[in-house]
């Protein structure tokens, strides 16, 4: 206690005179008005306040056979776009005037549990993928024993429509947009969604093209999530885009989805199909050609498409064929992962100064171009006689 001039102790009534007591006393009968209200809830506890909500996932709807009968004015031939192996597509206006793709499935007795399988399949993966170079599923029908989805519309068409039978000419800024809005949504299903998810036949007829030749990946029928054991004894797919390990050893793993990526690209390079009726696989006719000489990237202008040979910057063959050529390498420890061939693309094009990664960020072209500077160097496995050494023919 301190001790006041003189050496006398303060006594208590000085203590209380330095003391605002009044004050004391009613900041003490306020707390315990409050106190008492908390006890009996009139003042209820302080809460933090509501995280912001995450925007709402697009969510299909159920329509009836009826909605889409008058979509398509009763199936008409005008609204026809195309017929795969277990479907029809329609084109048509739904109630609210917009226009969508209508996946018809065919009523055939001896197909129906693989079909219904399939749409199963599909409805579920396209319910949970949400990505800008993803089909979006905005509906479903069940009525009447059909089994129809419907799709956003994409008005390009797929891309081998228009590579190969299409009198617009595709060029090469549009190829390239297209190989990366592919190469993304694969990267994204690969390494984004859990799972991963496999999709199990990548080929240029399920990759269609919107009004700004933004890629479309679409029918995941035959997708799934990665099996624990590699080895999988179900094996689908479409020659020539079947990866070697998953036709011959069953091996099924994320390299396969990026050795039919391979394919679609030396589709995008060259303009051949990928099977020519009567010709070497478009895989095995890049082999021959590349795998004969040390000196290869000499004979890559030959082999771009001639349509649009002289508006391709050199560079950009040479670094499109490598990667091309890389996809499809027998070993699949030799392949790509997807995000490495989205920053390889990215760095060969630069169509833009910021693109969206596969989750939504941005990143610039230039920290793609030094991500990619050591993904390759880690990576990339040259061969003395060429860029790549592909199946066996």
């Amino acid at each position: 206690m301190a001790v006041r001039e003189g050496g006398e102790k303060p006594s208590y009534n000085h203590l209380l005179k330095r003391c605002d007591v009044p004050m004391m006393m009613k900041k003490w009968s306020r707390s315990q008005r409050l106190i008492s209200k908390y006890q009996f809830g009139a003042v209820p506890p302080a809460t933090p306040p509501p995280a912001p909500s995450e925007p709402a996932e697009p969510r299909a709807i159920m329509l009836s056979f009826r909605d889409l009968q008058t979509a398509t004015r009763g199936w008409r031939t005008d609204c026809f776009v195309a017929k795969g192996r277990t479907c029809e597509v329609f084109r048509g206006m739904l109630k609210n005037k917009q226009i969508v793709a209508i996946k018809r499935l065919r009523k055939d007795p001896a197909m129906v549990n693989r079909f219904l399988r399939e749409y199963k399949s599909e409805k579920s993966f396209l319910h949970q993928l949400h990505h800008e170079n993803i089909i979006e599923l905005k509906g479903f029908c069940t009525e009447l024993e059909e089994l129809m989805l419907v799709l956003e519309f994409a008005p390009k068409g797929t891309l081998y429509d228009r590579l190969h039978d299409s009198n617009e000419l595709l060029g090469w800024e549009n190829r390239m947009r297209i190989a990366l809005g592919a190469a993304r949504a694969i990267d994204y299903i690969h390494h984004v969604v859990p799972g991963p998810v496999l999709h199990r036949d990548i080929k240029s007829t399920h990759i269609v093209i919107d009004e700004g030749y933004n890629a479309k990946l679409i029918d995941f029928g035959n997708a799934i999530y990665e099996p624990k054991e590699t080895h999988y004894n179900h094996i689908v797919g479409t020659e020539p885009y079947t990866a070697p390990e998953y036709k011959r050893e069953n091996r099924l793993t994320t390299k396969c989805d990026i050795y039919g990526f391979g394919v679609v690209l030396l589709e995008l390079i060259t303009g051949r199909k990928a099977a020519p009726e009567g010709d070497m696989r478009i895989m095995d006719w890049a082999t021959v050609r590349l795998v004969a000489t040390a000196n290869w990237p000499t004979l890559v202008p030959g082999m771009i498409d001639e349509r649009i040979r002289e508006t391709v910057p050199p560079k950009d063959m040479v670094k499109m064929m490598k990667l091309a050529t890389d996809c499809i390498r027998r070993d699949i420890l030799d392949r790509p992962e997807a995000s490495q061939v989205v920053a390889r693309l990215l760095e060969i094009s630069c169509l833009v100064r910021t693109a969206p990664s596969s989750s939504g960020g941005g990143i610039s072209c230039l920290e793609h171009t030094i991500a990619t500077n050591s993904i390759e160097g880690g990576n990339t496995v040259e061969n003395s006689h060429g860029p790549v050494t592909t199946d066996e023919t």
